[in-house]
């Protein structure tokens, strides 16, 4: 007996029918076929212009087993012709299975059928008629091994694909893994089984199947026209006659389907039971009213929509997946804890990060793939790439013993040969126990992120329905208990969900201060060594693995999703913000592992904070199904073509779209009715819909979709599209997409081989080099230093350049060396050793010098004794000296450093042959504090430090003789003494200058700050407040980049990296989005939070160049340099009405919305515009003395005047209006190329201008102030005011930084 039917059988309890009455079977008139066909689909539909709905929930149904027309073949069959094994035996087999029927939505198709192969009433049309078909070819008959092992890949990608014929052909063994067998009478109580299949194409595409299985009771006689081992099977006869032969055969249900819906799979199979026993024709009957049915039920997109449909009166919920890069999950994930504990559970998810080939076993085929997938949720945010067949039938046995990668599952009947395997992990289900072979060595996991784990996992319990459900009263309905039930499921589910992700975001945060996106590096062996070393063997192996490259490769894209997010959420305090010195690694002591108490705390709170992310779905039910097919073929009836049903969904969500307020739920029913809508050959009005998804959730649209759709469309239609706005966006947004999916060569960091340089270097080759090793990022900083190692010359000798390298290794050593012994007296984050003398005496005793970037410190007495020699700010002179030995009778070289503080002796420490190069080092260092200090920029301290270190190697590599530089040491160190030979950054900056920032700081080049603005927090009553930790500046780049800073530490706390040219302006709108509007024609809108765009508007054909908003932030106006405004509903992103269009405008650079009119700056004048018809009131122009046009560059307006920054033939000007008549009331003659920005501020205005000074102006006498601002080193590209007592100028890339003005300062 096998052992499928002996578990079947163990249940005394349960009857053979699943609990139904044992039904009578109707005469049938189909006839035995004697050639057996094999299911195979044409590259042509079989069935055309039947809706198709893209998304469906099932892809088909597929009926496998035997009945009349295949007969019944028992497999190797050698017994004695004459004796009939169904007289001797209660089970008889293995029998061979065949597809008996694929059903889909368009066709419904019997591949075994000798009458009819394919249904000509299914499905029905509108009208109730019959849709011509095409025969599809003659198909043979075996179920061989090969079609199975085509079905598996070497690449596995859970993405949606139309079904083949191939994966069709797969099923019989699939769905009968232990083989097929014949049941006697006698055996009354046959359980349904239901067990699920994953199957992975030849493309690497993965579809799902959910297998129900059973037996149906037929007549059996030996075919008399066949060869032995072959019977006919009639089914009819009642089968409590006498002298009648009957047994039970058996059956399959198969749904395939795109997404891993196993759970709503099983209710759907599972309302089924009561049909199984019916007759061939009526099975067929209900599993294409089935089929039919549900095909039209839409997966829902991801998000907090949930599709609610009746089928058999059972009441079934299609959940969406919770982010658009996770998969679905719709199986109970705390199944694997019910065998494993908590820590085999982790080393199994270890076994997965390692790649180590896997093989689990259960008694229960249906344990295997809903462990393995649980798995596949466990090990989030990495996939699984390989090989993965969760059942191995017994006819594939042998791919256990195939060499390679995989994860499998098979019965445990064969766990001792499983086990025999070399190089093999075994998972006993059952056992609840792990074997790995002894050559497989797996290192521990780290034991901080498994702590934190196994301490927070432990609340997961408390959502357990049953736990709950101990002091609650019982429900007083079904469907009371079902929404409980399901609520409280979903909580448990995501909780461990977040769980097991933040375990992974607690293992591998830390990379990301080892990964620069910028130049598409990681140094890997650098973040190896910063763990502690009882980790580093872990975290080394695991780096070597395919599944950590391509988790490398989302976060070198900067990739932002489920998991960016919540490792942002769950990052501890300290690493949260951006510091000074947090991008340059030198400044880093070499561990940087992070506290067990600050991951705890930070954990915990996050654990806390899954009430908060925890939505409840809102449910959105389908219509009923009426009627039947064959009612709806005889009557005529339009109710349940899928043609009307489309329609009658897209009638009722067009009415729930009307009153929703939830962009979330209003971006899934747009999703939704644009998919119905495309369905039924609506095409156009489909597209419209995914597109607006744009304005509400741009990470659900269906790019690649709707370009399919676009491109197979009838030429005609194609004309229509181009004529539709949607369609510009629809372009530009596939070529981002086909952008996104070409992976860039990745540069991943390794140690350089010296041996192996080319024999010179030239400065591309050396830029980069130096980059990907971290030494500098700037390339103007590099290129200083190509200077100082060639003197002169085009290429870099290599022994140079490695000698250069090793010194500057050499230094990083020593500091991190003596870190130790200094960090209970340094600042942490603020101060670091950057220079540590050799072993010298000074008037402290002997010991070390040691150079910060605040002061000088002396280390004695075997570094027990620490000293604070002077502050480099305190430093009067320093001098060089021989200093006279009595011991030796000697003079040794030494330096004396004199204090301008009164009353201190000056400090003489005898470096020796240090001497010189100490001098320099210092001189640089003290000169950066000295510019640091007269700039306010905080950040010219690291600059100054990075000096210092490539100084010191510099100096250190010259001692080679080789060295190219040897002899020009001094001429080298002139190259990099940046702030010791600078005179114009000493200069005093003037008492309005409260600080600087540098948004470009740690990239490889500078940008110009092309937009700012200033976003004041909101206090704990939900007023707006300059003093609340959430107030921020945002920086459009010049780069495509928006940095966030925080105001009251001005260090950056995020940036955002969508665009894909320069970030040109930025406008708040409410508390909840920023608006960024780029060169790339799209306007990103930013959430606050999260720093992430879901939403963009796609309109604008041109460079989008200003926005503007109205009083009440309800309507907001954009424009494009071609003259072209849009007017925006900023609650729903929808047009308020149609575009205006300027005419004859050269370029439309920027707009303001007041009193209800829109003032719009062109090049050659200012136009005053009625927004609601787009008529132009009024224009302000002007010529200068020649006749000549001013260029109009920026403008504001203020009081009862129009204050407009121009550039003239020689300089520049600043012309003022009467706001009313646009009569010019003076002209201001400024001395600079031109005026950029204007800000105003009580009663002065702030100029701007194109030499990065800023000019000031009394708006009550319209006349100059005599100071003028020395700001920066370019022109300055944007202003504006923060917490009403600052002004910010951001400037061009030559100088690429922020610069804080008060406003209020005193300019006598």
């Amino acid at each position: 007996m096998s052992r499928a039917n002996s578990e079947a059988s163990a249940s005394e309890e349960t009857d053979s029918f699943g609990g139904y009455p044992r039904p009578r079977f109707e005469e049938t008139t189909r006839r035995c076929s004697s050639s057996p066909r094999k299911f195979k689909m044409n590259s042509t539909p079989l069935v055309v212009s039947k809706p198709k709905l893209h998304n469906s929930l099932v892809e088909m149904c597929v009926l496998v087993g035997v009945d009349e027309d295949t007969g019944l073949k028992i497999k190797d069959f050698s017994q004695d012709p004459a004796m009939d094994p169904f007289e001797s035996l209660d089970e008889v087999g293995p029998v061979d299975t065949q597809v008996l029927a694929v059903i889909t939505p368009q066709s419904a198709y019997y591949p075994q059928s000798k009458d009819i192969q394919i249904d000509p009433r299914y499905p029905v049309t509108t009208s109730g008629s019959i849709t011509p078909t095409k025969s599809p070819k003659k198909l043979r008959r075996t179920s061989s091994r090969h079609h199975i092992l085509r079905m598996i890949s070497s690449n596995g990608q859970a993405i949606p694909q139309s079904i083949n014929h191939e994966m069709v052909n797969s099923l019989p063994p699939l769905c009968f893994p232990d083989e097929a067998y014949v049941i006697s009478q006698s055996k009354h109580r046959i359980q349904e089984t239901i067990h699920t299949l994953v199957l992975t194409s030849m493309t690497g595409v993965r579809t799902y199947a959910t297998c129900l299985s059973f037996h149906v009771p037929y007549s059996i006689q030996q075919s008399k026209s066949r060869e032995p081992g072959f019977y006919d099977l009639k089914q009819g006869t009642d089968i409590y006659e006498k002298n009648v032969t009957t047994r039970w055969v058996p059956k399959c249900i198969c749904l395939i389907t795109q997404a891993p819906y196993f759970g709503v799979m099983k209710k759907i199979l599972s309302s089924l039971l009561p049909d199984l026993q019916q007759s061939e024709q009526l099975l067929l009957k209900s599993l294409k009213n089935m089929l039919y049915y549900v095909a039209m039920v839409p997966m829902p997109p991801p998000g907090n929509l949930s599709v609610e449909f009746s089928i058999n009166d059972v009441s079934i919920v299609v959940a969406p997946p919770d982010d658009t890069d996770k998969p679905v999950v719709d199986i109970a994930l705390h199944i694997p804890f019910l065998s494993f504990s908590v820590m085999d559970t982790l080393r199994i998810v270890t076994f997965i990060l390692m790649q180590q080939p896997i093989i689990f076993i259960a008694s229960n085929y249906a344990l295997l793939t809903h462990v393995m997938e649980c798995f596949m949720v466990f090990i989030l945010p990495f996939k699984w790439p390989f090989t993965y067949v969760p059942i191995v039938s017994t006819m594939l046995l042998d791919l256990l013993e195939a060499p390679g990668v995989f994860l499998m599952g098979c019965h445990s009947e064969h766990s001792k040969s499983v086990k025999e395997i070399k190089g093999m992990v075994v998972v006993d289900i059952d056992q609840g126990s792990i074997e790995a072979c002894q050559s497989v060595k797996i290192p521990t996991i780290p034991k901080q992120a498994v702590s934190v784990f196994m301490e927070n996992f432990s609340s997961v319990r408390r959502y357990m329905v049953d736990l709950l459900m101990v002091g609650r009263p019982d429900p007083t309905s079904l469907e009371s208990a079902n929404c409980f039930t399901d609520k409280m499921h979903r909580k448990f589910q995501l909780e461990i969900q977040n769980h097991f992700l933040e375990f992974m975001a607690n293992l591998f945060r830390d990379i990301q201060d080892f990964i620069s996106p910028e130049i598409q590096c990681v140094k890997k062996e650098d973040f190896v060594m910063s763990r502690p070393e009882d980790e580093r063997y872990f975290y080394k192996k695991i780096m070597e693995q395919q599944m950590f490259k391509t988790f490398l490769d989302d976060r070198l894209d900067k990739k932002q999703d489920y998991y960016t997010r919540l490792e942002r959420r769950t990052r501890p305090q300290s690493s949260t913000n951006i510091g000074l010195f947090s991008d340059f690694p030198r400044y880093h002591p070499s561990t940087r592992v992070q506290s067990a108490m600050a991951m705890r705390r930070k954990s915990s709170a996050s654990t806390d904070n899954i009430k908060q992310q925890f939505t409840p779905h809102t449910h959105l039910t389908l219509p009923s199904f009426d009627l039947s097919l064959d009612e709806a073929s005889v009557t005529g009836s339009k109710q349940l073509t899928a043609q009307v049903f489309f329609d009658k969904c897209v009638t009722e969500l067009t009415e729930v779209l009307s009153n929703v307020r939830n962009t979330s739920i209003k971006a899934s029913y747009l999703y939704l009715r644009g998919m119905f809508h495309i369905a039924n050959s609506h095409f156009i009005t489909g597209l419209e819909d995914l597109c607006n998804l744009n304005t509400v959730d741009l990470s659900i649209m269906p790019i690649n979709f709707m370009a399919k759709v676009i491109a197979d469309l009838p030429q005609s239609d194609v004309e229509v599209v181009k004529r539709n706005p949607f369609y510009r966006s629809k372009e530009f947004l596939s070529k981002v997409e086909q952008k996104n999916c070409m992976r860039q060569q990745r540069l991943h960091y390794k140690e350089f081989d010296m041996d192996n340089l080319p024999e010179k270097l030239d400065l591309e080759d050396f830029i980069k080099r130096i980059q990907i090793m971290e030494i500098a990022m700037d390339k103007d900083v590099i290129e200083r230093l190509f200077k100082a190692l060639t003197v002169g010359n085009d290429e870099l000798l290599s022994d140079t350049f490695s000698s250069f390298v090793d010194s500057w290794k050499d230094n990083g050593t020593e500091t991190d060396a003596i870190y130790p012994h200094l960090q209970a007296h340094l600042k942490e984050g603020e101060e670091y050793p950057i220079k540590v003398s050799g072993w010298i005496s000074s008037g402290d005793g002997s010991g070390r010098l040691v150079l910060t970037q605040k002061r000088l410190v002396f280390l004695g007495d075997g570094n027990q004794k620490f000293h604070d020699v002077i502050n480099l700010t305190d430093i009067k002179r320093m001098e060089k000296i021989e200093h006279f030995t009595s011991l030796k009778s000697l003079y040794v070289a030494a330096l004396r450093i004199h204090s301008n503080k009164e009353g201190d002796k000056p400090y003489t420490v005898n470096l020796k042959s240090e001497r010189n190069s100490w001098q320099l080092l210092i001189t640089e260092m003290w000169n950066g504090r000295i510019v640091s200090h007269a700039q306010k920029d905080d950040q010219v301290i690291t600059e100054a430090a990075l000096n210092v270190m490539l100084l010191d190697a510099v100096i250190r590599s010259s001692e080679s003789e080789n060295a190219s530089h040897a002899r020009h040491v001094e001429s080298a160190a002139g190259h990099l003494s940046q702030f010791t030979h600078s005179t114009t950054k000493k200069k005093k900056s003037p008492n309005a200058l409260k600080h600087r920032i540098n948004p470009s700081f740690s990239e490889p080049m500078k940008s110009t700050v092309e937009a700012m603005i200033y976003i004041p927090g909101t206090s704990s009553d939900g007023s707006t407040s300059d003093d609340s930790d959430s107030c921020k500046l945002w920086c459009g780049m010049a780069s495509g980049k928006v940095k966030i800073f925080d105001g009251r530490t001005w260090m950056q706390e995020a940036e955002f990296c969508d665009a894909k040219d320069r970030v040109c302006c930025l406008m708040s709108v409410g508390t909840g989005s920023v608006w960024a509007g780029s060169f790339d024609t799209n306007i990103y809108i930013i959430d606050v939070d999260t720093y992430t765009a879901n939403k963009k508007i796609c309109d604008h054909s041109d460079f989008v160049s200003d926005m503007t908003v109205t009083a009440n932030k309800t309507v907001a106006y954009t424009c494009s340099l071609d003259g072209e405004i849009m007017i925006w509903n900023t609650i729903t992103l929808e047009k308020v009405q149609d575009s205006i269009k300027l005419p004859e405008c050269r370029s439309l650079t920027s707009i303001k919305w007041k009193d209800g009119k829109l003032w719009c700056c062109t090049k050659e004048a200012i136009r005053v515009i009625d927004p609601s018809t787009g008529d132009e009131l009024k224009r302000a122009v002007y010529m200068d003395e020649k006749k000549f046009p001013v260029q109009f560059d920026c403008f504001l307006t203020y009081e009862d005047k129009l204050w407009v920054g121009c550039t003239g033939s020689n300089n520049g000007k600043l012309l003022i209006f009467n706001e009313e008549t646009l009569e010019v009331m003076d002209t201001l003659r400024v001395s600079c190329r031109g005026i950029s920005k204007l800000v105003a501020v009580e009663n002065r205005i702030w100029a701007g201008s194109k030499q990065g000074k800023i000019h000031l102006f009394n708006t009550k006498t319209c006349r100059r102030e005599e100071k003028v601002l020395e700001a920066h080193e370019d022109a300055i590209r944007s202003m504006c005011m923060a917490a009403n007592q600052y002004i910010l100028t951001g400037s061009g890339s030559k100088d690429g930084k922020v610069a804080m003005w008060k406003a209020d300062f005193d300019n006598t």
